[in-house]
């Protein structure tokens, strides 16, 4: 049987390791093709995403814990020798990098294809034999401003590009128009029976946590990131609090930023009203019972938590930001756009929306027609159609 393989410089906690599962998982199901995975460095068995795994998907990793430990170890250290030494094991990891692929790739006639799910194994397409597929997940646009050089030797490395948002091609057109014959755009697949399944679950949740589902919320998910402007967000329910809303805002997610955002909630006495509540393993039952999603991130490619907003039937604001929020919300028609950074806007676009009942249930009414585009079945069907035509 043919095989197709998938891979992933990291496969962490975030929405691309989230997309390569369901990929992966619905593939094997067609049994149209066998599946594998590389990752660049060893992850956890622990991890979530990694438990939701088809056993019959064969996962490999380039680089193993000792590799990665020894790694950060020569980063944590200073002087002059060490930087000599740090360059040495970068050198070392290319080569070994290089030559691990190489031997993977000699022998198997029957890969017909690699999808790179963040473009990141592009220094060592020579040593790759089969068609590459590069998928983007973020904006063209931040990328060619800053390393726009690197992007197009990426791009002519690729056999095919594959793109999440109809922004994106424009994008393409505008910035990299030698490759736009080679994108094929492909929304993400979304489990909605996976997300309703665990949207009624709540065999994990605490006696608190049952209760503070009854509150009257809102709620944002992301990592705790200045991209994603939760700082914003907080502010905005400054100015809501002073109009008289009582209800409650719930970020679920941590980061860097999570420090700097409990200063801010402490310095506006909000800490009764914004709850940071971590990482949460089952996040889908907290958006079901939220009465808005509020998303105030400055960049993404598609972001995966509005369709899944969609899912449990919750309204969205969120910020006008590239990539993905206009495409997924049809310019507004299924919810509420948000100028970036118009922090009183967006405080005017919460107050209206928790006062307007009937808006709510027309973008509710709408996102159950819009989140079809979105399902496993349509963005796999599509998927196996490129890989058939690469």
């Amino acid at each position: 049987m043919k095989t197709v393989v998938l891979y992933i410089g990291e496969f962490g906690m975030g929405g691309i390791s989230r997309v390569i599962v369901r990929y992966a998982n619905a593939l094997i199901e067609t049994k149209k093709y066998n599946v594998e995975i590389i990752s660049k460095e060893e992850f956890s068995r622990e991890n979530v995403f990694f438990k939701e795994l088809n056993n019959k998907i064969k996962v490999h990793h380039i680089k193993s814990f000792e590799m990665e430990k020894k790694r950060d170890e020569l980063r944590s250290r200073k002087g002059f020798m060490n930087k000599i030494v740090k360059e040495l094991t970068r050198t070392n990891e290319r080569s070994h990098m290089r030559n691990w692929l190489k031997s993977f790739f000699k022998k198997r006639k029957e890969i017909v294809a690699l999808v790179d799910f963040d473009m990141s194994i592009w220094k060592y397409l020579g040593v790759i034999p089969v068609p590459t597929i590069g998928r983007f997940s973020f904006s063209l646009a931040s990328k060619h401003s800053k390393k726009g050089n690197k992007m197009n030797k990426r791009m002519k490395l690729y056999t095919k590009l594959l793109i999440i948002a109809d922004e994106m091609q424009n994008e393409m057109q505008n910035f990299y128009p030698f490759a736009a014959h080679k994108t094929v755009k492909i929304y993400n697949p979304i489990g909605f029976d996976e997300v309703e399944k665990k949207s009624n679950d709540y065999s994990e949740l605490s006696q608190k946590e049952l209760n503070m589902l009854k509150e009257d919320y809102m709620i944002g998910v992301s990592v705790f990131a200045k991209v994603k402007a939760r700082d914003e967000m907080i502010k905005a329910m400054k100015s809501l609090k002073n109009r008289g809303i009582k209800d409650k805002l719930y970020l679920i997610g941590d980061g860097p930023e999570r420090k700097n955002l409990e200063i801010l909630i402490k310095e506006l006495n909000l800490e009764d009203q914004v709850i940071l509540l971590g990482q949460k393993k089952n996040p889908f039952v907290w958006l079901k019972h939220a009465k808005i999603f509020l998303h105030t991130s400055y960049g993404e490619g598609l972001p995966n938590v509005l369709i899944e907003a969609m899912a449990t039937e919750t309204p969205i604001i969120s910020y006008d930001c590239p990539t993905g929020p206009k495409d997924i919300l049809q310019n507004g028609e299924c919810g509420v756009l948000v100028e970036m950074g118009n922090i009183e806007e967006l405080a005017n676009k919460i107050y209206d929306l928790l006062n307007d009942e009937e808006r709510q249930k027309e973008y509710i009414r709408k996102m159950k027609i819009r989140r079809q585009d979105f399902t496993v079945e349509k963005s796999v069907s599509e998927f196996i159609d490129m890989i058939e035509n690469v």
